[in-house]
This record gives structure tokens, C-alpha cells and sequence, in this order.
């Protein structure tokens, strides 16, 4: 489509016409949310919290889910200044966080949920930016889809990584579990 560059080596888009503006704005408000990183996710956990109350009951789970969420805006605030996705990676506790509820046998769909929830309030953020930033119409619609397909690239990569997270150490968890039942009836049949 015109105005949407043309793919650079390493996946990057060249900034031609429309785009240099639209980059250039998101990168701008990218570093002016930043300054607002905390706020935002306060905003964000008040939606996880409303939509997924059980993740705040175990105060290390809720300790792991506060740090994830602040993680994961930075990420996305440093894509939106002109990374690439592929060079941000998923906030080391953000993993944590996804083996913690699979070993309290908390559904992937959980985590999922918390990525939705949090991509909403920080679309809803920017776009509102975005609005208030006196740019024609054209160039505001450039800008949320600009916005929009960052923001949903971002969050299917790192859900992608977490279900992965997730799986493994509930996989681990359930050999382990069936290797001590095998273990205890071995030792019962076994007289002991």
C-alpha cells in the first residue's frame, strides 16, 4: 500500500511519505508515555484486576504480575520508538510469572487474558495521544494503524513465548508428579 515503505534488510520498514510522520509521532509519545510508565501500569493492573481477580490472591503471583506488566510496556514503548520486536525480549520475569501459575495449575488462557487487557489500556492511551496531537485525519488513522499493528505484533510475540513458558513447566510438573506416583506405587506394591 502506498505510504507503508518497503521492507528493509532485518524487517524494518523505510520511512517514506506518510510513515516518517506516523514514526516520528510514535516515537515521540513512545518517550513522553515512558515518562508515565507507572501511572499506565497502575491503569493497567486496575483491568487485570477487574477482568482477572484470581491473579492478585497469591502475593508473589500478584509481585510477578505487577513487575511483568511494567516490563512488558517498556518493551512495547521502546518498539514504538523504532526497535525491532525481534530485539526486545520478554521481560525475564514475565516467564516467571508464566511458570509460577502453571505450577499453581493456573490455565495459559490466564495469561493470554492479561496481555489482552493490558494491550487495550495502552492502545486506548496512545490513541488518545494520538488524537491530541493535531494531526489531520489522514495522518491519525495512519497513526492508530500504525499503532495497532505494533501493539498487537508485540503482544502475540510475547504471549507466544509465555504459552511456551508456561507449557514446559507444566509439562515438567506433570512427569514429575506422575514419576512420584509411580515411585509411591512401586514402593507399596513392593511391601515397602
Amino acid at each position: 500500500p502506498p505510504g507503508t515503505g518497503s521492507p528493509e534488510p532485518g524487517g524494518r520498514r523505510a520511512t517514506v511519505g506518510p510513515v516518517s510522520t506516523v514514526t516520528a509521532l510514535l516515537a515521540r509519545l513512545a518517550t513522553e508515555v515512558h515518562g508515565d510508565v507507572e501511572a499506565l501500569g497502575a491503569r493497567v493492573l486496575v483491568e487485570i484486576d477487574a477482568g482477572l481477580p484470581e491473579l492478585g490472591r497469591d502475593p508473589r503471583v500478584r509481585e510477578l504480575l505487577v513487575a511483568t506488566v511494567q516490563g512488558s510496556l517498556e518493551g512495547a514503548l521502546v518498539v514504538l520508538t523504532g526497535r525491532a520486536q525481534d530485539d526486545v525480549p520478554l521481560p525475564p520475569v514475565a516467564g516467571e510469572l508464566a511458570r509460577r501459575l502453571a505450577q499453581q495449575g493456573g490455565p495459559v488462557t490466564g495469561v493470554l487474558r492479561a496481555y489482552r487487557l493490558g494491550q487495550s489500556v495502552f492502545q486506548q492511551e496512545l490513541i488518545g495521544r494520538i488524537a491530541g496531537s493535531g494531526l489531520g485525519t489522514t495522518e491519525v488513522g495512519d497513526a492508530v494503524r500504525a499503532l495497532t499493528a505494533v501493539a498487537f505484533g508485540y503482544v502475540d510475540r510475547v504471549s507466544e513465548e509465555m504459552v511456551a513458558v508456561h507449557q514446559a513447566e507444566r509439562d515438567g510438573w506433570v512427569r514429575r508428579r506422575d514419576a512420584a506416583r509411580l515411585a509411591m506405587v512401586d514402593a507399596v506394591l513392593a511391601g515397602r
